[in-house]
C-alpha cells in the first residue's frame, strides 16, 4: 500500500521549489502530504474532505504568487487539475458587480480560483461574509479554491471555513537566517559571491529591499563581467539614494517634479499654505490626512515629501521625520500588547509624519480582535499629540471610506483627504523613461509603442499597481537586456525593443495577449 501513495522524482523536483520561498517553513512537508492525501482519495483509500487550502498570512512579506504557481504546477503534473491556469476572484465579482464581459466564461475555465486579498475585507461585509463565498464556491464547485488570510487574526477565518479548506499553510515573517539563506541560494544560482560582511548587512534590510537589491547586484556584475558583488556596494547605493534625494533645493521643487498627480500637487500646495496661515495666526488645525487610491500612484513619495516640507516649514519641527507602518507593525499578537506597540510607533513618528499604508485592515478583525485596541489607541493619540504628529492613513478608496464610516473617531480627526488617480499610459511610460534615466540607460526609438501598448491593457486589470507596476517590468526588462548585452558583446547601457518583448513574453503579462489574467500585482 505504501509504495502505491509514495511520491515520484518528479514530484520531489517540484517540491524542491518550496525551499526557495522564504518565510513558509513547512511548505514543502505541506504540499507533500496533500498530494499524497489527492493519491489515496484518488484510489478510494480516503472519501473525505477536499484539495482546497487557506494561507493565512503573519508577515508583511506577501510571497502568494508563488505559492499559487507551484501549487498549480503540483496540481497539475498529479492531474488534479488539467492544466496550472487560476483567476484571482476580486470582491467585485463575489458582490456580482463585475460588468467585465466574459467574466464568468474567466473563471469556469480557470483550473483554480484565488479569493485573494482584495476580496477578503471581512471586517466591512457583515454576517453575509460567509454566505457569498459559499455562492460562488457552489457555482463554481468543481475548481480547486485557495484562500488568502491577510487578517492578522489567526482562527478567524479557520474556524468560518474549516469545512471549505482541509489544508492550512502561513506565511511567517522572516528571520535574519531566512534572509540570509535567500541571499545565498540566489548568489549561487547566477554563480556570484558576496563576503560575509555584505550579507550580514543585507539580511538586516526589508525583504523586498533585499531582492530589488540582489537584481541590481546581477545585473551590475553581468555587466561588468565580475563574479564578486562589491563589499560596499549596499554603502554605495546609499549615496546614490542620497544624492537623488538633495538634488532638488527644497520638498515643494521635489514635489514639483513628480510625473502626473497635477491635482495632487495643487492640493498639496494649498494644504500646506492653509496651515502656514492658520499657525501663523495662533489656530493651528489638525494635520493628519486620508490618501486614497490605487497603489503605486505615488502616495507613500507624496508622504515623505509632506514631512521634509512640514521640517523646512517648521510646521512641526525641523527634523524631517517620516515613519511609515502597516498593521502588522501596530497590532501585536498578545492580549494587552496592542496599545504598546501603537504607541511605540507613534513615539517613533513624534514631530513629523506617521503613515499607515492598507490603513483599512486596522479594522478587517472589527468586533473580534486586537484591531479594535489599537483604532481606539491611535485615535486617542492622535486628538492627543496633535500639535506634534500627522497621522497619515492610506489604502483603496472604498476601503477607506468603510473604515470612516465604522470608526467615526478617525473621520472627525481626518482634516485633509486627497485621492490618488491612476496613471495615464503616457505618464507611466514617462515613469519608465525616469527609471532608465536614473540607472543610466537608453533608450530605442521603437520601445515606446509596445509599452504604451501594454501599459493600456495593463490600466484597465483590477487593482491596477500603477507604478510599482512600471518598477516590476523595467526590473524584467533590465535582466533581458544584460542577457542579450553580454551574451552578445553590445552597448550594456541600451535597452532594445527586443528586450521588452522578451520581458512581455512572461506569463504575467498574459492579458495583453488576450488570455486569462492570472496571480496578483505584487512590489
Amino acid at each position: 500500500m505504501k509504495k502505491e501513495v509514495l511520491l515520484d522524482a518528479a514530484n520531489e523536483e517540484i517540491l524542491k521549489e518550496a525551499e526557495e520561498i522564504m518565510g513558509v517553513p513547512d511548505l514543502k512537508e505541506n504540499l507533500r502530504r496533500i498530494v499524497m492525501y489527492s493519491k489515496m482519495k484518488h484510489k478510494k483509500i480516503l472519501e473525505d474532505g477536499n484539495l482546497n487550502i487557506l494561507i493565512r498570512n503573519n508577515s508583511r512579506e506577501k510571497p502568494y504568487e508563488k505559492i499559487i504557481k507551484l501549487i498549480a504546477k503540483l496540481y497539475c503534473k498529479n492531474k488534479i487539475i488539467c492544466d496550472e491556469s487560476y483567476e484571482t476572484i476580486s470582491e467585485k465579482d463575489i458582490q456580482r458587480e463585475n460588468k467585465k464581459k466574459n467574466r464568468k466564461e474567466e473563471l469556469k475555465k480557470a483550473s483554480i480560483l484565488v479569493f485573494g486579498e482584495d476580496s477578503l475585507n471581512l471586517g466591512f461585509w457583515g454576517e453575509d461574509s460567509k454566505e457569498k463565498v459559499e455562492s460562488i464556491m457552489k457555482e463554481y464547485q468543481d475548481k480547486i479554491f485557495i484562500m488568502i488570510d491577510n487578517s492578522y487574526r489567526e482562527g478567524m477565518l479557520d474556524a468560518a471555513y474549516i469545512d471549505k479548506f482541509m489544508w492550512r499553510i502561513a506565511i511567517e515573517e522572516m528571520t535574519e537566517d531566512d534572509k540570509k539563506k535567500y541571499i545565498e541560494n540566489t548568489l549561487k544560482k547566477y554563480d556570484l559571491s558576496a563576503s560575509e560582511v555584505l550579507i550580514n548587512k543585507m539580511k538586516k534590510l526589508k525583504f523586498w529591499k533585499i531582492q530589488r537589491t540582489i537584481n541590481e547586484a546581477i545585473i551590475d556584475c553581468k555587466i561588468k563581467k565580475i563574479q564578486n558583488i562589491p563589499e560596499d556596494y549596499i554603502d554605495k547605493k546609499k549615496k546614490d539614494k542620497k544624492y537623488e534625494k538633495n538634488k532638488y533645493k527644497n520638498g515643494i521643487e521635489e514635489l514639483n517634479s513628480l510625473i502626473g498627480i497635477k491635482e495632487v500637487k495643487a492640493q498639496v500646495q494649498k494644504i500646506i499654505n492653509f496651515i502656514k496661515v492658520n499657525k501663523e495666526r495662533k489656530n493651528m488645525p489638525m494635520l493628519h490626512m486620508c490618501f486614497t487610491g490605487n497603489p503605486g500612484t505615488g502616495k507613500t513619495t507624496v508622504a515623505r515629501i509632506i514631512s521634509r516640507i512640514f521640517a523646512e516649514e517648521k510646521i512641526i519641527s525641523n527634523n524631517p521625520t517620516f515613519v511609515e507602518a502597516q498593521r502588522s507593525d501596530l497590532i501585536a499578537k498578545y492580549v494587552g500588547w496592542t496599545a504598546i506597540q501603537t504607541k511605540e510607533k507613534i513615539e517613533e513618528a513624534l514631530g513629523g509624519v506617521l503613515f499607515i499604508d492598507e490603513a483599512y485592515t486596522l479594522a478587517s478583525d472589527t468586533g473580534h480582535g486586537y484591531g479594535d485596541e489599537c483604532i481606539a489607541t491611535l485615535i486617542k493619540e492622535m486628538e492627543d499629540k496633535r500639535d506634534n504628529l500627522c497621522v497619515i492613513l492610506a489604502g483603496y478608496t472604498k476601503e477607506m471610506q468603510q473604515l470612516f464610516e465604522a470608526n467615526s473617531g478617525f473621520k472627525s480627526r481626518i482634516q485633509f483627504n486627497i485621492e490618488f488617480p491612476n496613471y495615464t499610459a503616457e505618464e507611466l511610460y514617462e515613469i519608465f523613461k525616469k527609471m532608465c534615466k536614473d540607472e543610466k540607460y537608453k533608450l530605442s526609438s521603437n520601445v515606446k509603442e509596445p509599452l504604451i501598448e501594454l501599459f493600456e491593457e495593463a490600466r484597465d486589470q483590477d487593482n491596477f499597481s500603477n507604478g510599482r507596476f512600471v518598477r516590476n517590468l523595467f526590473e524584467k526588462i533590465k535582466f533581458e537586456q544584460a542577457s542579450r548585452a553580454v551574451n552578445k558583446n553590445e552597448d550594456t547601457s541600451l535597452i532594445k525593443k527586443a528586450d521588452v518583448e522578451c520581458a512581455l513574453n512572461q506569463a504575467e503579462y498574459s492579458f495583453q495577449k488576450h488570455s486569462k489574467k492570472i496571480g496578483f500585482a505584487i512590489s
